[in-house]
C-alpha cells in the first residue's frame, strides 16, 4: 500500500549534511528579515507538501560552463565545444528581472563551470542584489582569488560563497581536483576571510564543503578541524551521478560512493515495498543554462534528456508551470518517479530511499553525508552523537496521531541547528493507530518511549524525566516548527541567563490550509500556547513538572514565575493546527478547565497574569468561590 503524502521520502535538504555553524552564521541569519524567514519556511514546506508555487524559490543560473579544472567526479570535462559558453548579459538580466517580479528570494550563480572565470561576476551579483534577491551565492573551486576580487565580490553584496575543497589531505585533494593545488586553494579561502574582516563585514557567509567518497569519508573529522577557525558553515555532500550517457559511449564517475550498498538493489527494493519518493528539486529550484535551456536538477543526464523549456522561447514562469514540468511532478506525486528515464537512474532518490529503509530496519545509514558527524577522525551516525550531550530536548507526546506525526517530526529534523545540539523524544501514549509504525520508520534519529494510555500529563512527565538537554521544549503532535525555532530560541535564552522561559509568536493553520499570525502578548500569560516555549529543564523540574489539570500549560507557566523571567521572541516560529478534534476544541470542557484553574490558583492570582474572555467568564460564574 502506498504511504500517505506526508510520509513521502522527500528531505528538503536531500543528500546534504551540516557539520558546523559559526556564531557569525547564527547572528547573520537572526538578523534577516521576514522575506528570508518566509523563504526558509517555504523551502521545507514546498517539498513536504509537493507545492511548486508560482515560481521557483531559487534560481540556479549557469553563468558559464567553462572550467579550469578536470575533477574526477564532475561531468564538465565531457561537455562538447558546442556546450561551452557564458550566459549572455541580456539573458541573465531577463531571468533576474522575472525573478524580481515574483519576489524570488535566492539565486545561485553556478552550474558545471567555474564562476570566477567571468570578469563581470561582481556586476551580476550586484544586479541580483539590487533586484531584491535576499540570498545571492555561488560555488567556487577556490583556484582564483585575489584581495581585489574578494573585495569586489563583498562590495557587490554577495550573501554566501561556497568553497568546494573536498579533502583536508593534500594528496587526496589533488588526485580528485586535477590541475588544482591544495595549498593555494586553502590560502585563497583564508585570504577571502581576511579581506572580509578588514572590510568590517559579517558577510558573505563563508561555507566550505566536501564531497564524501569511499576515500574521504574517514577524513570528515580532519575537514571539520581544518575549517572551523575560518568557515561560517561546514558541510558534506554525498557523491552522486555515477554515469552520463554520451553520443558515443558514456561518462563514468571516477570516484566511488562511501555508501556501501548496491544502489540498483536499493531501487528494486524500494519499488517492491512501494516506498514513495518526491524530489524536492521539482518544488524548490530550477536550473537555467547559459544557452537558455531549463532543467529541473543537476543530474548530468538531464542536460540533454530532460530539457523542460528554453528561456528564449518562453518566460521561466511558463516553463515552471508548463506541461513538461507538471508531467514529471505527477509521476513523483504518484510514487512512480522510477518510470522517468532520468529520475529512474538518479542517485538522489536512491540515497534517500536507502536511508529510509535502513532506519525502518533500525540500522544507522552508514556513511550517508546527511548522517555523518566526526569525532577524532572517525565517523558515526549523527543521531547517536546528538543524544550524548544535547543542548535542548524536544518532546512530542502522541496519541493516535499517525497522520500528522511525520510533519511534526520532519519539522524538527530540519531545524537550522547543528544536529548534535538537540534530541527528539517521542512518548507514544498507548496509541492504537499506526503511530508505532510511523515512529519505527525514523530509526535512531528519535528516542521513543511507549506507555499504556495515561493521558497527556503523564506522557509529558515521562518525556521530562528522560530529557538530557539543558533546555526543554514541547511540540504538539499535530503542529510543526519553523526551521529557526530552536536556534533562535537558544540564542535568546543564552543571552538572558536570568530567564527560565522563552516564548515565540505563533501562526494558526486553519482547517482549509490558510494561515494567520497570532502574536503573543507581553504581560498576558494566557496568550501563550502549551507548546512552542523553550524552558530551562531544571526550572521545570524544580516546580514539579506537569500537573493533571485541563489547562496544564497555564498551571506550569504560573509556577515557573518563581524560577525566573519570561522572554518574548517576537518572531512567528511555531505553527499550530486548528481543527475540531483538538483536545481544547470543546467549549464545555474549556469552561470547566478555567473553573478548575481558578479554584487551584485563586481569581486574583489568575487576573494578575493577564486576561481572556473565557477566564473573565469563569471568574464571573465563580460567584466568589475562589478568593
Amino acid at each position: 500500500m502506498t504511504l500517505p503524502a506526508e510520509e513521502n521520502v522527500a528531505s528538503p535538504y536531500y543528500t546534504f549534511g551540516i557539520l558546523h555553524l559559526s556564531d557569525n552564521f547564527h547572528r547573520w541569519e537572526a538578523s534577516q528579515g521576514a522575506a528570508y524567514r518566509a523563504y526558509r519556511q517555504a523551502w521545507v514546506r514546498r517539498s513536504l507538501e509537493m507545492d511548486p508555487g508560482d515560481f521557483p524559490l531559487n534560481l540556479n543560473m549557469e553563468v558559464t560552463t567553462r572550467c579550469n579544472l578536470a575533477c574526477t567526479f564532475c561531468s564538465q570535462p565531457s561537455l562538447t565545444k558546442e556546450q561551452l559558453g557564458d550566459m549572455p548579459w541580456e539573458l541573465f538580466t531577463r531571468v533576474i528581472d522575472e525573478g524580481k517580479r515574483y519576489r524570488t528570494p535566492a539565486v545561485n550563480l553556478n552550474g558545471l563551470g567555474e564562476p570566477t572565470l567571468l570578469k563581470d561576476l561582481p556586476r551580476r551579483i550586484a544586479y541580483a542584489k539590487q533586484s531584491g534577491f535576499v540570498d545571492v551565492m555561488f560555488h567556487t573551486n577556490g583556484t582564483i582569488m585575489t584581495k581585489a576580487l574578494a573585495a569586489s565580490l563583498i562590495e557587490a553584496g554577495l550573501d554566501r560563497i561556497i568553497f568546494s575543497v573536498d579533502s583536508p589531505d593534500r594528496e587526496t585533494y589533488e588526485a580528485m581536483r586535477i590541475r588544482s593545488k591544495w595549498d593555494r586553494v586553502v590560502s585563497h579561502v583564508r585570504c577571502f576571510a581576511q579581506v572580509r574582516q578588514e572590510l568590517g563585514r559579517a558577510t558573505p557567509i563563508i561555507r566550505t564543503t566536501m564531497v564524501v567518497t569511499d576515500k574521504t569519508v574517514h577524513q570528515v573529522g580532519d575537514f571539520l578541524k581544518l575549517w572551523k577557525p575560518v568557515a561560517d558553515q561546514i558541510t558534506v555532500g554525498d557523491l552522486t551521478w555515477r554515469t552520463k550517457a554520451l553520443k558515443d559511449g558514456e561518462w563514468t564517475n571516477q570516484e566511488r560512493s562511501a555508501i556501501p550498498v548496491d544502489m540498483d538493489q536499493v531501487k528494486k527494493e524500494a519499488i517492491r515495498r512501494k516506498i514513495p519518493f518526491a524530489c524536492p528539486y521539482l518544488y524548490q529550484s530550477t536550473f537555467a543554462f547559459w544557452n537558455g535551456d531549463v532543467i529541473p536538477c543537476s543530474n548530468p543526464n538531464a542536460r540533454k534528456q530532460m530539457v523542460l523549456g528554453n528561456l528564449d522561447q518562453s518566460p521561466l514562469h511558463e516553463v515552471w508551470l508548463g506541461k513538461a514540468y507538471q508531467d514529471v511532478r505527477r509521476l513523483h506525486a504518484a510514487g512512480r518517479w522510477y518510470e522517468h528515464p532520468v529520475c529512474g537512474s538518479c542517485e538522489v532518490p536512491l540515497i534517500e530511499l536507502y536511508k529510509t529503509m535502513e532506519k525502518q530496519a533500525k540500522q544507522a545509514p552508514s556513511f550517508a553525508a546527511s548522517e555523518l558527524a566526526s569525532s577524532d577522525g572517525s565517523t558515526e551516525d549523527l543521531a547517536l552523537r546528538f543524544q550524548k550531550n544535547p543542548r535542548v530536548s524536544v518532546l512530542i507526546a502522541a496519541y493516535n496521531q499517525a497522520g500528522t506525526l511525520p510533519r511534526a517530526i520532519d519539522s524538527l529534523l530540519n531545524q537550522d541547528l547543528e544536529t548534535s545540539a538537540f534530541e527528539l523524544i517521542i512518548v507514544d501514549d498507548g496509541s492504537t493507530d499506526e503511530t508505532a509504525k510511523v515512529l519505527q520508520s525514523y530509526g535512531d534519529r528519535i528516542r521513543v518511549y511507549h506507555q499504556a494510555h495515561q493521558g497527556l500529563v503523564a506522557a509529558c512527565n515521562l518525556g521530562l524525566a528522560q530529557a538530557k538537554g539543558e533546555y526543554f521544549a514541547r511540540l504538539d503532535s499535530d503542529d510543526f516548527a519553523d526551521p529557526a525555532w530552536l536556534r533562535r530560541g537558544l540564542e535568546t535564552l543564552e543571552a538572558r541567563p536570568e530567564a527560565c522561559c522563552l516564548y515565540p509568536d505563533y501562526v494558526q493553520v486553519n482547517p482549509d490550509g490558510s494561515r494567520s499570525e497570532k502574536p503573543a502578548q507581553d504581560g498576558n500569560l494566557y496568550s501563550l500556547m502549551a507548546c512552542g516555549s523553550i524552558f530551562r529543564t531544571e526550572a521545570v523540574r524544580a516546580v514539579g513538572g506537569y500537573r493533571p489539570l485541563y489547562w496544564e500549560e497555564y498551571d506550569l507557566y504560573l509556577r515557573l514565575r518563581s524560577q525566573g523571567a519570561f522572554v518574548h521572541l517576537q518572531q512567528p516560529l511555531y505553527y499550530f493546527q486548528k481543527h475540531a478534534s483538538s483536545m481544547t476544541a470543546k467549549s464545555k470542557d474549556r469552561k470547566k478547565g478555567w473553573k478548575e484553574l481558578a479554584q487551584t490558583w485563586g481569581i486574583q492570582a489568575l487576573q494578575k497574569e493577564g486576561s481572556c474572555a473565557e477566564l473573565d467568564e469563569a471568574v464571573e460564574s465563580a460567584n466568589g468561590v475562589c478568593p
